[in-house]
Order: C-alpha cells, then sequence, then structure tokens
C-alpha cells in the first residue's frame, strides 16, 4: 500500500466507477488493514491528527504499532451489513455517515462509490476526519464524493435532504432521544432507502458492563457536554444507552421501518485478549472459526457483543 514514505500507490481495488463485484470480507480486511497500516506510518510530528487516531485505535494495534490482522477481522464482520447494502444499492447511491466521529466509515463508503455526508456533533472529531482526507483521497483513483458538517444531527436531518442509505455506528446509544432520530431518519430516507444501526448489544454481559463502566451508574443517564454548532446550545448527549436487538428491533418497527436482518459479531473478543496473544496466528484461527459458529448458533449468537441492524423503508405503494 505504500512503497516510501509519502508515496502512495492506488488501492489494488478498483473503486469509485469500478466497484468489485467480487468483494468479500476477508478481501475487504485485507484493503482496511493495508489502509491503516500506511495512515499510521505517518509521524504525529508531520500529521498532527494521527495522535487522535492511535488513540482511537488502540485495540487495533500491538506494542510495536503493527497493525492486528484479527481484530480488523472483527471491525469488518460488524461493518459487512453496510458494505453489503451499499454494493447491492443502484447507482449513484447517496449515504448519511450519522455521529461519524473521525470518518473512518465515511472514507470506505466513498471508496465504495458512494457520495457520503458525514456528520458529527463534535467539530474536533470533524476536524480530524477532514484532515485525513488527503490521505484517502491518495488511496482512490478518482475524486471522492465527501463531505463532513459538524452539526446536531436531528437539526441536520431536518433540512429534509434525501438518502438513500445511513450508517450509525455507536451513535443511536448516544442521541437523545434516539426515537427522534428514527424518525427523522425515517423521514429522510429515499423509499427503498435502508437504515443500517451498530451498537453495543445489551444482552451481552461484557457490554453491558463495559457501558455502565463508562457512564459510572447502572442506570443510563444524559449529560449536557457538547454544544449544538449551530446554536451554540447545550445539546443533551445520551451515555452509553446500549439496549437489546428486540428492543431495537421494536423501536424501527414503530417509526414504520421493516427490518430485513439482524447480524450479530464481535464473539472474538479482540478489545479484551492481550495482543500478545491476537498476534499468534493460532489464536487467530481459532478466534476466527469461533466466531463464525458463534455467529449462527441460535442460542449463542444472540448474546454478540455488536449488532448490526438493517431496517428498509418500504417503497410506496
Amino acid at each position: 500500500m505504500v512503497t516510501g514514505q509519502g508515496t502512495r500507490a492506488p488501492l489494488a481495488v478498483p473503486l469509485p466507477g469500478g466497484v468489485p463485484t467480487g468483494l468479500g470480507q476477508q478481501q475487504l480486511a485485507k484493503l482496511v488493514r493495508g489502509l491503516l497500516e500506511s495512515e499510521l506510518a505517518v509521524a504525529p510530528s508531520a500529521a498532527p491528527h494521527i495522535h487522535a487516531l492511535h488513540r482511537y485505535y488502540k485495540h487495533f494495534l500491538t506494542s510495536d504499532g503493527r497493525v492486528l490482522y484479527i481484530a480488523v477481522r472483527a471491525y469488518v464482520a460488524r461493518l459487512w451489513p453496510l458494505v453489503e447494502c451499499l454494493l447491492q444499492a443502484p447507482r449513484p447511491v447517496r449515504l448519511l455517515d450519522a455521529g461519524c466521529g473521525y470518518g473512518t466509515e465515511a472514507y470506505l463508503a466513498a471508496l465504495l462509490g458512494a457520495e457520503v455526508t458525514g456528520v458529527d456533533l463534535v467539530p474536533e472529531r470533524i476536524a480530524v476526519a477532514e484532515a485525513r482526507r488527503e490521505f484517502f483521497q491518495s488511496q482512490a483513483r478518482d475524486a471522492l464524493q465527501i463531505e463532513f458538517e459538524a452539526a446536531n444531527v436531528l437539526r441536520f436531518l431536518a433540512c429534509r435532504r434525501r438518502y438513500d442509505l445511513m450508517w450509525a455506528m455507536e451513535a443511536i446509544s448516544h442521541i437523545h432521544p434516539p426515537e427522534a432520530f428514527l424518525r427523522a431518519a425515517f423521514a429522510a430516507l429515499r423509499p427503498g432507502g435502508a437504515l443500517i444501526v451498530s451498537d453495543p448489544n445489551r444482552a451481552n454481559p461484557l457490554a453491558y458492563l463495559r457501558s455502565v463502566a463508562i457512564r459510572g451508574s447502572l442506570r443510563p443517564a444524559t449529560h449536557q457536554k457538547f454544544h449544538d454548532p449551530e446554536t451554540g446550545q447545550p445539546v443533551d448527549y445520551g451515555q452509553e444507552h446500549i439496549v437489546s436487538t428486540s428492543r431495537i428491533g421494536r423501536a424501527l418497527r414503530q417509526v414504520g421501518f421493516v427490518v430485513e436482518r439482524i447480524v450479530m459479531s464481535g464473539f472474538m473478543a479482540t478489545t479484551v485478549l492481550p495482543s500478545t496473544l491476537l498476534r499468534r496466528p493460532a489464536c487467530e484461527v481459532v478466534l476466527s472459526r469461533f466466531g463464525w459458529l458463534a455467529a449462527r448458533l441460535p442460542g449463542v449468537r444472540r448474546l454478540g457483543t455488536v449488532y448490526a441492524v438493517v431496517a428498509r423503508k418500504a417503497v410506496d405503494p
């Protein structure tokens, strides 16, 4: 991917204008690992935003800065429902990344040919996302169709732009109230469009305990540490309001969505096990096989650490 510092070759996968029909999870995982290795190899002194990326991707990295392939595989398994929807959607496809953070999924979607808008409440996150533009553009053969905006997503959706796809990863547990977001998303989607929500699964004990540790309370709460970038007013922000798949499914159906499928992942414990163990080939094989099996066992799959729900807005009769 990188032939030398500052000399980057384009991606092997022909993206915008030539999406590969045979793209699979393994191929995408190799692609994502190559992107991360290339981007994070840049010295923070040359690109200060790299510091933030190292903190964000700490579970992906070994102590010597190598990217763990097994961690990328787990990430791609979570991302895959979005990728499937994107590859199957008629072109052009407009995608909104709600709560885009540092913009990783937004850039990946743009590399796959989508016209992407990334929205996040926190301007500092948007600044990091914008700082990554040069790198990702250097990896593409065509101009990436992507823009970022610091905004309250509820106010942003009220402008009634229309989208074919929406992606919300670890956003629904922070947007308050989440029901308002689901209603706004439904209104802003074109008929036949899909909302893909991915979040920690409250039915999983580890995910639940992690949410408790983050918010410091057994009960969900909100805070007002962030302000609306447009109005300057404080915004109610959820603290890990994670729910089970049954609850998010009910909420989506109440708004009018048709829930197409629920994909469970996060069985490989890549954020729990030490990197010295995860980098061993035998461990990678065992965890990959266990994750594949666990995702297919009815009594076990509901306990995945994270879920992704694909919900469709029905075509008008």
